[in-house]
């Protein structure tokens, strides 16, 4: 499914959350200590497991940064070692001592083009269900709106340009079954996503590579049904 192509996509480790010992959440919940020093503590049961799996793997040759607006993660993020927290991919690129540049006006219009057409980014936007027996679903991308745009330079300056964005996608699916009946399903989704630039001679960008999805959320509204005499 859509999840397990972007950690495919995104080359990640999956981590055993059975490996954490519930006695070492219940007594950080009983001392008010990690996530649980937040007001509904109740409810930090799921990132405290999480917290305590990412702790068991970060160390000083791998540390781990924690991407994520959810201030919750301040306080622990700030009391372990190898662990850090950035609110933002942009955040990240920024800590790791990345120049941010001032994006081109043509880089917009630019990646617009190349992400309509990449196979890449348009097997993300797939209907959640696989086709069954008789069935040929076909996604289309209606178009692509840019909300946020950032731009690094690379410490080689002869190194492709990092570009960081989200988007909002608006999505149409035409299911077509053998009986001669097609759905059309419509929707619209979040996406985050980070990419490489290659820029020509002249500075303009010329093509992209390294594209990583790593967050997708698709909602999916209306559907019209069709049958073919």
């Amino acid at each position: 499914d859509g999840v397990d192509r972007m950690f495919l996509s995104l080359k990640a480790t999956v981590l055993d959350i059975d490996q954490v010992s519930p006695s070492v959440i219940f007594a950080e919940y009983d001392q008010n200590e990690g996530l649980f020093v937040a007001q509904n503590k109740k409810n930090q049961f799921p990132d405290a497991f999480i917290f305590e799996c990412l702790k068991s793997a970060a160390s000083v040759d791998d540390p781990i940064f924690i991407v994520s607006d959810d201030t919750d993660f301040e306080e622990p993020s700030n009391k372990t070692d190898h662990i850090r927290l950035v609110n933002s991919i942009s955040g990240l690129f920024s800590f790791l001592g990345l120049m941010q540049n001032e994006p081109d006006p043509d880089l917009e219009p630019f990646l617009y083009d190349e992400l309509m057409s990449d196979s890449d980014f348009l097997v993300y936007m797939e209907f959640d269900n696989e086709p069954m027996d008789g069935e040929r679903v076909t996604t289309i991308c209606r178009t692509i709106d840019f909300e946020n745009i950032n731009a690094f330079q690379q410490i080689d300056e002869n190194a492709p340009l990092l570009v960081s964005a989200d988007v909002t996608v608006i999505l149409d699916v035409e299911i077509e079954h053998d009986d001669g009946i097609t759905e059309y399903e419509s929707g619209r989704g979040k996406v985050s996503f980070y990419v490489s630039v290659v820029s020509d001679e002249n500075g303009d960008p010329k093509s992209i590579s390294d594209l990583r999805i790593f967050d997708c959320t698709l909602n999916w509204g209306s559907t019209s049904i069709w049958y073919s005499l």
